[in-house]
């Protein structure tokens, strides 16, 4: 008997370790801070968005009307117990805003905005304004689970909820360009992320909380490494400029939400010589745009996502600027053969916008301006200018024949020292339609005749005879003569068509010798 009951007691003693053991485990992994919380940020046409979700369930939204040029990022880190997501947002004539969201256990927590705390029991959407010089928060409540944690599912619910829609609606807009029928020879449109929403009724103000002594201040943690920043464009701006600073070995890197189809051009210079700087472009589905070299680039995004720049110095320490311009695409309506858009422009101002069309089309662009000035700038994607700055009509217009298929960039400059008001009206007449471009390699020349004989026939053309007015041109695009062509030249004529077999040419162009 007493062998047994030394037995039960050695089992109990046993069984209230493994209880001690078992709440010691519970407490530490009830203390330790849940994992980060997954997220995105982004813009609006009048605004800005953070989307917060931990994977234990806390979701928290917070917008605010931050629209302009500028920059936004947000980070997460471990302080203690709490898992924090810092960040904050600014725009161009000094308005900002910072945010720190706070959670123990992934379930509940707090939010600081500006210098108030909330609790998020009382509401998990926040919207922010930040004009007249005071910072007004609205604290709602929403299941945010059925919202996508991307542009697109955010863009989707600021579209259905009415709060929201009624918050976004009452920001002051910015009027951007105004873009009437546009060529069948392009592609999407290309301002950079913009979305309309109805209006509603306004949402109640929220309730901050009181200061706590336990929850720790914005100088108390330590700050974390800077976050992607975010590039975002002023409404209606096609061009967006960020200056900064590399530390030796540093690297800076950046987010931009670009639509599919739209042109894309970036440039990085440092220091007077404008050398030393490299980046790469990713998708944030991982396809790569552009490998890490040179800091220049011109090209057309395939997906509509975040593509990701990441800029790196081989000069050591630098100060930096990277520009970055998304035109406005522009669309000619079915059957149309012109396309008027209209826009204003501050001092200096420049806007871009950009068209595909065919080699030996020809292209009318006409700008009036109703006040001010305005100059005309146009170039190929592939980097040859058709026209550098011209002012006012009649010498502001540009009338040629393009030299190659692909997209060009047309930019409109307020000149002489004002604003400028103006109507920009593109054209490519009907009669491009029976034009004909043709690629082929040169079998032999006869000067006295003006006839090219091609090596073999292209789309039934086996001859291209020269007019007066016949431009020849070399890859450089410069104007040769006859005697320069040579057998086995690569060409590009563009013309109308003649005799069976015969293009009368109004230009040659050559490829490659």
């Amino acid at each position: 008997m007493k062998e047994v009951n030394h037995m039960l007691k050695r089992s109990t003693r046993w069984l209230l370790l493994v209880v001690v053991l078992a709440g010691a485990a519970a407490a530490c992994s009830g203390g330790a801070a849940p994992p980060g919380a997954s997220k995105a940020l982004g813009s609006f046409v009048k605004g800005g968005y953070l989307f917060l979700r931990w994977p234990e369930g806390l979701e928290v939204m917070i917008v605010h009307d931050l629209a302009g040029e500028g920059t936004a990022h947000s980070s997460g880190f471990v302080a203690g117990p709490l898992s924090i997501e810092r960040g904050s947002a600014r725009v161009d004539g000094g308005r900002s805003l910072s945010w720190e969201v706070q959670t123990r256990d992934g379930t509940r927590g707090e939010a600081h905005i500006g210098t108030n705390r909330y609790d998020l029991a009382a509401g998990n959407l926040f919207l922010i304004t930040t004009r007249g010089g005071a910072t007004v928060v609205r604290q709602l409540s929403r299941d945010l689970s059925a919202v996508a944690l991307d542009h697109d599912g955010i863009i989707a619910f600021a579209g259905l909820d009415p709060d929201l829609v009624a918050f976004l609606d009452a920001i002051p807009p910015v009027a951007p360009p105004v873009v009437t029928p546009l060529p069948p020879t392009a592609i999407p449109t290309a301002s950079p992320i913009a979305t309309a929403v109805p209006t509603s009724s306004p949402a109640p103000a929220a309730t901050p909380l009181p200061p706590t002594a336990t929850s720790p201040s914005p100088t108390s943690t330590p700050q974390p490494a800077p976050a992607v920043e975010r590039i975002l464009f002023a409404p209606g701006a096609t061009q967006a400029t960020i200056e900064g600073y590399l530390p030796d070995g540093g690297r800076a890197r950046y987010v931009m939400g670009v639509a599919a189809g739209q042109f894309v051009e970036m440039n990085a210079t440092a220091g007077a010589m404008d050398q030393g700087l490299r980046f790469s472009i990713t998708g944030a589905d991982g396809i790569t745009v552009k490998p890490m070299g040179e800091a220049h680039i011109r090209t057309v995004v395939p997906r509509t996502q975040d593509y990701y720049v990441e800029l790196v110095s081989d000069v050591g320490a630098t100060e930096f600027r990277l520009s970055v311009l998304i035109p406005v695409r522009i669309r000619f309506a079915a059957g149309a053969t012109s396309a008027t858009v209209t826009g204003g422009l501050e001092e200096g101002g420049l806007r871009s916008y950009v068209l595909r069309a065919l080699a030996g089309q020809r292209m009318i662009v006409a700008p009036h301006a109703t006040t001010g000035q305005v100059g005309l700038i146009i170039s190929g994607a592939d980097g040859q200018v058709l026209l550098s700055g011209r002012v006012g009509q009649p010498g502001g217009v540009y009338d040629g024949i393009l030299p190659a298929s692909q997209d060009y960039l047309i930019s409109v400059q307020a000149r002489g020292g004002t604003g400028a008001d103006y109507v920009l009206e593109i054209t490519i007449p009907a009669e491009v339609a029976s034009r004909v471009a043709i690629e082929g390699t040169l079998l032999e020349i006869s000067p006295s005749a003006r006839v090219l004989t091609l090596a073999a026939p292209v789309d039934g053309y086996h001859v291209i005879a020269l007019a007066e007015d016949s431009d020849l041109r070399s890859a450089g695009g410069t104007s040769i003569l006859l005697r320069d062509l040579r057998a086995g030249t690569r060409i590009q004529a563009t013309g109308r068509p003649g005799e069976p077999g015969v293009l009368i040419a109004g230009q040659v162009l050559v490829i490659e010798n």
